[in-house]
Parts: structure tokens; C-alpha cells; sequence
């Protein structure tokens, strides 16, 4: 047991981070911590999440943040929601732009693992408030249907195909 090769790349608000992931075939915990700021699955047992000792609710915006995906809409809409988090899974490392605007408009309530395996992504989808897929174009939306199977509620723009396949 030791680092996985795909371990999560994870950057949370405010602090530098440091990641700790140990993994087994049978009953593997992985645990990114950082500062304030950290997640822990269990896969022997339902998962449980926690971001620093918060115990708030939190949202998930999954994937890419070019453009059309409104990265900063998802943002926005966790800021009316003062006890509220936001969990920012994969699109590789965060801009200074994307970083910036996470800072100035949820200081503190933020989290970003950059690669994350599918236990971690589906333990976050199960204990999510929601999913949060406000891009203006999509073919598809794997993660709407990945949230929906996990059982997660999915928030999405009403212009986009999504409502196709939610």
C-alpha cells in the first residue's frame, strides 16, 4: 500500500495542500488532506466526505471549465448560498483567472482534486447536494448521467441539450 499512481491532485482555498492516499483492493481509504480542507472515503462502508471540519452542504461542478461549461455561474450560485460549498472535480490545473474568481467570490468554501478516482467521484456524487452542470452546450453530459446513477440531484441550464438526458 503506498501512493497510487492516479492519486487525486487536490487544492483547496486559502492553504497549501499536501496529499495523502493510500489505497487496497479490498476496504481502501484515500484521504487528500490540505490545511483546512480535506476528503475521506471509505469504501468498505457507505462513504463518508468531509471538507475540513465543516460539516455544511456542498455541490459538485465536474469536468471542464472552458467557456461554454459557465465554470463561473456555478460559482456564483454557490455564493448566494453562504453555508455552502463547492467541490471542483478534474479540468486540469486551476488558471490563475479560475483561481482568482474561486477566492474573490467563495473564499474558504472551495475544494479542487484535479484527478480523481471513480470511488472518490462516486462518493462525492452520493453525499453531494447536488451536481451543478450549467454548460450552454453539450453533446452528451457524462457527468449528469454518472450524478443521476449515483443518485445525485443535477442543476442544469434549461437551454442546454442536458434536458435531453436528465
Amino acid at each position: 500500500v503506498g501512493p497510487e499512481r492516479n492519486a487525486p491532485n487536490v487544492h483547496a482555498s486559502g492553504c497549501e495542500t499536501s496529499i495523502v492516499f493510500s489505497a487496497s483492493r479490498y476496504g481502501s481509504t484515500h484521504t487528500a488532506t490540505g490545511g483546512a480542507s480535506s476528503i475521506r472515503e471509505t469504501v468498505a462502508e457507505r462513504p463518508v466526505i468531509s471538507i475540513g471540519t465543516n460539516t455544511s452542504p456542498f455541490s459538485v461542478f465536474v469536468g471542464s471549465r472552458i467557456d461554454y461549461k459557465n465554470f463561473n455561474v456555478a460559482v456564483d450560485a454557490i455564493s448566494l448560498c453562504p453555508d455552502h460549498r463547492l467541490v471542483v472535480v478534474g479540468g486540469g490545473p486551476l488558471r490563475k483567472e479560475e483561481y482568482e474568481y474561486l477566492e474573490g467570490t467563495i473564499r474558504d468554501r472551495w475544494l479542487h482534486i484535479d484527478k480523481a478516482p471513480s470511488t472518490l467521484l462516486n462518493a462525492l456524487y452520493n453525499q453531494a447536494h447536488a451536481l451543478i452542470y450549467p454548460s450552454s452546450y453539450e453533446g452528451f453530459g457524462i457527468p449528469v448521467i454518472e450524478a443521476m446513477a449515483a443518485g445525485c440531484p443535477v442543476i442544469a441550464l434549461s437551454g442546454s441539450s442536458i434536458l435531453e438526458v436528465a
